[in-house]
């Protein structure tokens, strides 16, 4: 009877000691990646202010905003387009929600430039032929 008990404890603090390491081991994994993902789009946030200046001194210089440029932006978004499942990590609602926001303001942005310059290229071109 002692050797029952004893298999029965012995084996629940076998499992017990499984159960806590995986435990530790999945949310040090969701930690790093909570971590990489902030970093990750803090770069894409620093990188996009910077395009968005060149996007205003292109425009402001020559009334043109180069496709490459709206290209770039759109690269820039890759981080959050490939992670977009993991804002869930990020606890703060007010935050997950203004990323939400700004990455889908600018992703209409960035398309309406886009078709606008095509636009006025069109335009330009029919007048160059007239």
């Amino acid at each position: 009877m002692n050797e029952i008990i004893a298999a029965l404890i012995g084996g629940f603090l076998a499992a017990s000691t499984g159960w806590f390491l995986q435990d530790r081991a999945e949310a040090s994994r969701i930690k790093r990646l909570k971590e990489l993902l902030i970093i990750g789009i803090t770069d894409d946030l620093k990188s996009s202010v910077e395009l968005y200046g060149r996007v205003i001194d292109e425009w402001e210089k020559g009334q043109i905003v180069w496709f490459t440029t709206l290209n770039e932006l759109r690269e820039s978004r890759q981080t959050y387009l490939k992670n977009r499942d993991w804002m869930a990590l990020i606890k703060d609602e007010a935050l997950r929600q203004t990323l939400f926001k700004y990455y889908h303001r600018s992703a209409d942005h960035i398309t309406v430039l886009e078709n606008q310059q095509r636009r006025k290229y069109d335009i330009q071109n029919k007048l160059n032929d007239l």
